[in-house]
C-alpha cells in the first residue's frame, strides 16, 4: 500500500510541478497587460492544484493554494486589476510552492512553516486590498524561504517539521534570495516518471506486434532450416528497419520540448535585471525545440549561470547605453533550433561585447597565460572559461566570485557538446551551446588507430581528409603542420595520444591515403591522423564501470556492429590535452 500511495503522491508532484511552470508563464503574460485568458488559466491551475493536492492527502498544502486561489478569483471577476504588486505576489506564491513540492519529493511528510504561510497570505491581503506598502512587504519577507545555487549548499530540513533551516554560513553576511535559485531538476527523485502522449504509446506496442510476426517467421525458418527462403530473407530484411524504428520511438520517450527550460532562463532573466535595475526586453525563440530529458536536467544550471553573467557583464545600464549612442531598452534573446549535430542553444545580447585586450591582461595578472603568448580573438574569448577567471571589479550576489563559466564549459563538453562565442566590443555577444540530441545513443565513425577500433562522436568531427590531400610539413618548431585551404593546422597521430594507454606509436608520414580528423575546441582547431575508418553507424552509450570507471579520454564503452566491445573518445579531451603540452606555434 506505502508503494501505491508514493506512486500516487508521484504522480502528483509532477503533475503540479507542470501546472507551476504554466503559472509563471501565465505570470509573465499578466506582466505585459491585462489579459483574460491568462487569469483563467492561472484559476485553473491553482484550483486544479488545491483539489489534488487535498486528494493525495496534502490538506496544509490545499489550504494554502486556496488562499492564493481567492486572490486570483478576485482578478477573475474584475475585482482587481493585474497591476505589478499583484504579479509579484503571485510569483512569490509560486516561488513557495515549487519549493514546497521540491521537498515533498525527499519528505512526504513536509509543510512550510506556520509563519512563512502566514506572511504570504500577509501579502496576498495586501494586494487584495490595494495596500500601497505592497513592495516593502515583499521585500520584508523574501528570506524566509532558502535558495541556494550550490547543490553542496542545498536547504535542509531542520528537526522540527515542516521547517526549512539555512545552510551553515561561513562568517559572512547572506546573500538575498534569488529566483534563479530554484532547486534544479537534477535534484528530482530517482523514481520520477516520464509523461507519454498515448499516440507514442499506441504506435510503440502496434511495432512490437510487427517485430513479434517477423520473429515468428524467422523462428519458423530456423526450426525448418529454411534460412533462404523468401518469406525469411524478407523478415531479416524487415527486422533490421523495426529494430531501428523501436530505437528511435523509444528514444522520443525521453524527448521533451525546452519550453519550461526557456521560461525558467526568461524568468532568471528578470529577475537579474530588475534586481540589477537594468531594462532589458527578453525575446524567447524556438521553445518547442525537443532535446533528451536528461540532457535538460544537466544543462538548466549551466544555462543559468550563462544568462546570470550576461546580464551583469555583458548588458549595460540605462544610462551607460545612452551614453554610447544605443536605445534605452536592452535586448536578450534566447533561442534554441534543432542543427545537423542535435540543438543548438544561444543567448546573445546587444551590450557591451566582449573586450579581448581587457580579458587578455586579466588572464596576465592572474597568471593564467603567459604575457607574451599569442592567441587568436577566439582564444582570447575562450579564456573566460578557465578557473578562477572573473573581471568583475567586486564580488557580488550576482558574480565576482571567479566561478561559474567554467562549470558551463565542462558541463557541456561531458554531454559531448561544444561551445563557442561571437562578440563585437560595443555591439553584443552570443553564446552558442551545441548538444546532442541525446546522451543514450550517438552517431559515430568507427575508426583503427594503432590496430585498436575506436568510436569517435560524429558531432566532434567538423571534416575528413586524407594526409595526402593535407600536405603534412614540419614547422619551424619542429611540430607537424598542414594546410586547410588558408588555415595553417597542428596535426597529431591520434595514437600519440592513445600511447599512455599502452598503445604503439605509428608515424603519420608514411601512408598518404590515412584519414584526418579535423576537430574543433573553443575556437582551435586541430587534426588527429588515424589508420583508418572502419565505417559508421549508431553506438549505444555504455558506462564504464569497476576498474575502468573515470577513466579520462572516453566517454564509455559500446558494441560494435561485429559484436566486439569498443572505446567511445572523448575528442575534445585528447585535443585541450594537445593544446596544453605546450605553445603551439605556426
Amino acid at each position: 500500500m506505502q508503494d501505491f500511495e508514493a506512486e500516487i503522491l508521484g504522480v502528483f508532484l509532477d503533475e503540479a510541478t507542470e501546472s507551476l511552470a504554466e503559472w509563471e508563464r501565465c505570470c509573465f503574460v499578466l506582466g505585459k497587460g491585462t489579459s483574460a485568458d491568462a487569469i483563467a488559466q492561472l484559476f485553473r491551475c491553482a484550483h486544479n492544484m488545491k483539489g489534488s493536492a487535498r486528494s493525495v492527502g496534502l490538506a496544509e498544502l490545499g489550504e494554502f493554494i486556496h488562499i492564493v486561489e481567492e486572490l486570483i478569483l478576485n482578478l477573475k471577476q474584475g475585482d482587481l486589476e493585474p497591476n505589478p504588486d499583484v504579479v509579484k505576489v503571485l510569483l512569490r506564491c509560486e516561488e513557495t510552492l515549487r519549493v514546497w513540492l521540491e521537498n515533498l519529493r525527499e519528505n512526504k511528510a513536509f509543510v512550510i512553516e506556520a509563519p512563512l504561510r502566514a506572511e504570504v497570505a500577509e501579502q496576498i491581503q495586501a494586494v487584495s486590498k490595494g495596500t500601497q506598502a505592497v513592495a516593502d512587504i515583499v521585500n520584508a519577507t523574501a528570506g524566509d524561504i532558502v535558495f541556494i545555487d550550490s547543490p553542496s549548499q542545498a536547504p535542509v530540513l531542520d528537526s522540527a517539521p515542516g521547517k526549512v533551516a539555512p545552510a551553515p554560513a561561513e562568517n559572512k553576511a547572506p546573500e538575498p534570495p534569488s529566483l534563479t535559485s530554484l532547486p534544479s531538476a537534477t535534484t528530482a527523485s530517482n523514481a520520477e516518471s516520464v509523461r507519454v502522449p498515448a499516440r507514442r504509446i499506441d504506435a510503440l506496442i502496434q511495432l512490437v506486434g510487427e517485430l513479434s510476426i517477423q520473429s515468428s517467421i524467422i523462428e519458423h525458418a530456423s526450426a525448418h532450416g529454411s534460412f533462404e527462403t523468401q518469406a525469411c530473407q524478407e523478415a531479416i530484411g524487415l527486422l533490421s528497419k523495426l529494430c531501428r524504428d523501436l530505437q528511435s520511438r523509444t528514444l522520443g520517450f525521453r524527448m521533451q520540448t525546452l519550453h519550461a527550460t526557456m521560461q525558467r532562463l526568461e524568468r532568471v532573466a528578470r529577475d537579474v535585471a530588475s534586481e540589477l535595475g537594468k531594462d532589458v526586453e527578453i525575446d524567447v525563440v524556438g521553445a518547442e525545440t525537443e532535446l533528451d530529458k536528461t540532457v535538460i536536467e544537466r544543462m538548466v544550471d549551466p544555462l543559468v549561470h550563462m544568462v546570470r553573467n550576461a546580464l551583469d557583464h555583458g548588458v549595460e545600464t540605462t544610462e551607460e547605453r545612452a551614453r554610447s549612442g544605443k536605445t534605452p531598452r536592452a535586448k536578450m534573446t534566447l533561442s534554441a533550433r534543432q542543427d545537423p549535430d542535435g540543438v543548438r542553444i544561444v543567448i546573445a545580447d546587444d551590450g557591451r561585447g566582449l573586450d579581448a585586450a581587457r580579458l587578455r591582461a586579466k588572464a596576465v595578472e592572474k597568471g593564467l597565460i603567459a604575457e607574451n603568448a599569442s592567441l587568436s580573438e577566439q582564444q582570447t574569448f575562450a579564456l573566460i572559461f578557465l578557473q578562477g577567471f572573473s573581471t568583475a571589479a567586486a564580488v557580488t550576489n550576482i558574480s565576482g566570485r571567479g566561478v561559474g563559466m567554467e562549470v558551463v564549459k565542462k558541463a557541456v563538453t561531458e554531454l559531448g557538446g561544444r561551445i563557442e562565442i561571437e562578440s563585437a566590443l560595443g555591439k553584443g555577444t552570443a553564446f552558442s551551446v551545441s548538444l546532442p540530441t541525446s546522451v543514450s545513443i550517438l552517431d559515430a565513425l568507427v575508426v583503427w588507430a594503432s590496430g585498436n577500433r575506436y568510436a569517435v562522436p560524429l558531432n566532434q568531427v567538423d571534416e575528413i581528409l586524407s594526409l595526402g590531400e593535407a600536405r603534412a610539413e614540419l614547422a619551424t618548431n619542429g611540430s607537424t603542420v598542414f594546410r586547410l585551404r588558408d588555415e595553417i593546422l597542428p596535426l597529431q597521430d591520434l595514437s600519440q595520444q592513445l600511447a599512455t594507454r599502452g598503445a604503439p606509436v605509428r608515424s603519420h608520414t608514411g601512408d598518404t591515403r590515412r584519414p584526418i580528423l579535423v576537430v574543433r575546441n573553443q575556437g582551435r582547431r586541430l587534426g588527429f591522423a588515424i589508420d583508418s575508418i572502419a565505417t559508421q553507424q549508431q553506438v549505444v552509450v555504455r558506462k564504464l564501470g569497476g576498474k575502468l570507471e573515470g577513466l579520462v579520454g572516453f566517454v564509455g564503452g559500446t558494441i560494435l556492429g561485429d559484436g566486439e566491445p569498443g572505446f567511445i573518445l572523448d575528442i575534445p579531451y585528447f585535443t585541450e590535452t594537445f593544446f596544453k603540452q605546450g605553445d603551439f606555434r605556426t
